[in-house]
């Protein structure tokens, strides 16, 4: 992966390494978080998601996940600032931010493009999460936050505001904005 400097080290469960990510509620018979970017990809409560290749690499071609020269991995970004630069936040669907514990093989990339700081780890689980109340549809705030408690994990609220980045914002105003024109 070019324009950018990474790292792999082995974190046990015990110490592992935090990140921030967003993720997609989904609110039917029990609430579920779901990777905003990749299809399939479902946080089960109370079980630890496992990484998988999903980059188009056979992973026969790799067998440890993530690898330093792939892009697989679970991904978090190592804080808000820099979940905020990537702009991948731009659908306003039910959203969830919060932080996600990654442990095993762990690798930290810096960006050269100033688009902040990524984890991609073998292991994840949520460590905390926000709902995003002003993305809720169908479903009350409380409710969601009830739905939220499977995971064992602080739930809270946050404004849209503070939950994404400005370009993200920028952009979802102008797609609000295309809408109605």
């Amino acid at each position: 992966m070019s324009g950018q400097v990474s790292h792999l080290e082995v974190h046990a469960a015990s110490e592992p390494v935090t990140g921030w990510r967003y993720w997609q509620l989904a609110v039917g018979a029990t609430a579920s978080l779901r990777s905003l970017s990749q299809r399939g990809f479902v946080w089960r409560p109370e079980k630890t998601m496992v990484a998988r290749c999903a980059n188009g690499v056979a992973e026969s071609h790799h067998q440890d996940v993530p690898e330093i020269h792939c892009g697989c991995g679970i991904h978090a970004s190592i804080d808000l600032a820099s979940l905020h630069a990537q702009a991948l936040c731009l659908r306003p669907v039910p959203l969830v931010v919060g932080e996600a514990a990654l442990w095993g093989r762990v690798v930290t990339e810096e960006r050269a493009d100033h688009r902040g700081q990524d984890h991609r780890g073998q292991f994840a689980y949520p460590l905390r999460l926000s709902l995003v109340a002003e993305t809720l549809v169908d479903v009350t705030v409380a409710e969601a936050i009830e739905g939220l408690g499977v995971y064992g994990v602080p739930v809270g609220v946050t404004p849209l505001s503070e939950a994404i980045g400005e370009l993200s914002q920028t952009i979802m105003n102008f797609l609000a904005m295309s809408k109605t024109t």
